[in-house]
């Protein structure tokens, strides 16, 4: 991305790397609120992404998909399972 904003005559620009937590399973009430907001955002797209890639490239059958995302979507709101996203933030550098 860092290239890519250089091509379009961006100066200045790097990147900075963010672990961010997947869940409710964050301590301190700033990293729980971040941890919700990515798991509702992984939430929204995961049926439409999950189905599209997995029965046009897996061949999988709808109903087995939609099971495996019922599954996924419940394993994102465990607090047992702490998931970390790593997010990439594309930056003018000083």
């Amino acid at each position: 991305m860092v290239e890519l904003l250089k091509e379009a005559g961006f100066v200045d620009v790097g990147f900075k790397r963010f672990p961010t937590p997947l869940g409710p399973w964050a301590k301190g009430k700033k990293q729980k609120e971040i941890g919700n907001t990515f798991r509702m955002i992984c939430d929204t797209g995961m049926q439409a992404y999950g189905l599209a890639l997995m029965t046009r490239v897996l061949n999988m059958r709808a109903d087995e998909v939609n099971q495996l995302v019922a599954d996924a979507k419940d394993d994102l709101g465990n607090k047992k399972i702490h998931a970390i996203y790593t997010l990439y933030v594309a930056l003018k550098l000083d």
